[in-house]
C-alpha cells in the first residue's frame, strides 16, 4: 500500500510516501507564512512525479490538529483534494496523537503528556495512555491550560508514575522542560511538529475503515475557534469552544 503522509501544523512542515509501512521519501521544509505556495511542489517532487495520479497512491493521511489553524487548512484542504482527484480514501490524524507516538517510552502502564501552544498564555494538554498496541491511547478530549498551570497539571499525573511531557510547547518555552523535570520525564522535540511519516504510519492502520466519501467529510479538529471566527461572528463548527 502507497501512503502519502501530509504534515502541516507548525512553521516546520513535513510530507512522506510509504509503501509496505517503509518510508520511500520524506521532505521536511519551513512553511510559516509560505505553506499555500509551497506545499504542493513539495508533494510532487516526494512522489517524484508530474502529477499526483502517476504516483498510484492507495490513500492519504494528514494531520488535522489541534495546531495552527492555517497551516491545518491549508494541509486538510490540499488532502482531501488529492483524494477526490484520485478516488482514494483520506484518513485524519491527531496532531497530538502523533507527538505521544514518537515520544513513547517503553512502560505500557506509562502516562504522556503532550503539550502544544494554543493561544498567548495557554497550552493545550492531551494526556495518553501508553498501551501494547501500536499507538498510545487517548485518555480525554485536549483540554486548554494556562502556561502558570503547567507544572500542577503535570504533578497531578506524576502521583502514579512520572509521565512522559512532549510536544512543541518545549520550544515555544524553553525554561519549561526545566521545570516539569522535577515531576516528568521531558522529551525534547527538534521541530514544531511531528513528521509526516509517523502521521502517515498511524493513519494507514485506520485506512481500510475510512468512509468511502471521506474526502468530503473529513475536517482539522479545532479546540478554540479560530481569530477570523471570532473577528467576524462566524461559527464553522470546527472547534470544541
Amino acid at each position: 500500500m502507497r501512503i502519502l503522509g501530509i504534515e502541516t501544523s507548525g512553521d516546520t512542515s513535513s510530507v512522506a510516501l510509504l509503501e509496505g509501512g517503509e518510508v520511500l521519501a520524506e521532505n521536511v521544509f519551513a512553511s510559516r507564512q509560505t505553506i499555500c505556495q509551497v506545499l504542493a511542489d513539495q508533494i510532487l517532487a516526494v512522489l517524484a512525479a508530474e502529477t499526483v495520479g502517476e504516483a498510484h497512491l492507495d490513500g492519504v493521511v494528514v494531520s488535522i490538529g489541534p495546531a495552527s489553524f492555517t497551516g491545518l487548512r491549508v494541509g486538510v484542504t490540499t488532502a482531501k483534494a488529492i483524494a477526490y482527484c484520485c478516488r482514494i480514501p483520506v484518513v485524519g490524524v491527531s496532531t497530538p496523537l502523533a507527538w505521544a507516538a514518537e515520544a513513547g517510552g517503553k512502560e505500557p502502564e506509562g502516562v504522556i503528556m503532550v503539550l502544544q501552544p494554543a493561544r498567548r498564555g495557554k497550552f493545550y494538554a492531551t494526556v495518553f495512555d501508553q498501551t501494547n498496541q501500536s499507538w498510545p491511547r487517548q485518555q480525554e478530549g485536549t483540554s486548554v491550560i494556562d502556561v502558570a498551570d503547567t507544572s500542577d497539571a503535570c504533578a497531578a499525573l506524576a502521583r502514579s508514575g512520572p509521565p512522559i511531557v512532549t510536544g512543541n510547547a518545549l520550544l515555544a518555552e524553553p525554561a519549561l522542560a526545566e521545570a516539569l523535570a522535577e515531576f516528568a520525564e521531558v522529551v525534547s522535540v527538534a521541530a514544531d511538529s511531528p513528521r509526516a511519516s509517523t502521521i502517515a504510519r498511524i493513519g494507514a492502520d485506520s485506512m481500510a475503515q475510512a468512509p468511502s466519501d471521506s474526502y468530503f467529510t473529513l475536517r482539522p479538529h479545532y479546540v478554540l475557534v479560530s481569530q477570523a471566527e471570532r473577528t467576524h461572528g462566524v461559527d464553522l463548527a470546527l472547534s470544541d469552544d
